[in-house]
Order: C-alpha cells, then sequence, then structure tokens
C-alpha cells in the first residue's frame, strides 16, 4: 500500500491509500465508527494478485479530519463517487 495521500473536499481534508496494479480497481468503504484498517488484509491479497486497491477514511473518521460540517449520508455519498471520478483516468 502506498504512503498516505489527503483528497480535499468542502470542510475535511480526506486520507486515502492506494496500490498499483494494473488489474481491475477496487474501492473499499468502512461503515460508520470504522476506519480503513478494517480492510488492511482484503486490500493486501488483492494487490497481490493485480488488483489496484483503494482504501479511504471517511470524514470525520479515521485520519480524515478535520471536519468542519455537519455529515450527511447524501455528503458521504458526494465524497466516495468524487472520489471515483478523481481516481479515475
Amino acid at each position: 500500500m502506498s504512503e498516505m495521500e489527503r483528497f480535499e473536499r468542502p470542510g475535511c481534508s480526506v486520507a486515502l491509500w492506494r496500490s498499483g496494479g494494473s488489474g481491475r480497481s477496487v474501492v473499499f468503504r468502512h461503515g460508520a465508527g470504522a476506519d480503513h484498517v478494517v480492510f488492511d488484509s482484503q486490500a493486501e491479497a488483492l494487490a497481490e494478485q493485480g488488483h489496484r486497491t483503494v482504501l479511504w477514511d471517511m470524514r470525520a473518521h479515521g485520519l480524515s479530519r478535520p471536519n468542519g460540517t455537519p455529515i450527511t449520508a447524501e455528503m458521504l455519498i458526494d465524497d466516495a463517487e468524487a472520489l471515483i471520478d478523481e481516481l479515475t483516468p
């Protein structure tokens, strides 16, 4: 897995990690109260098979802080969509 990167969103600096690889991309999204480490084993196994993996901490979780705005489900969906758009060549 790569070093931590930052993806800027309104009100929050989102932390993400990605692996190399030329296979299918897999973006992992954790649930409330967790962070990216819950998927470390799965991401490592997929990366070893050549997949590109992306782990990220949703806003106000893990290393995605500070979060300066109230969180809504729509905001989390927007963050995920923006992240995928950012990572898509």
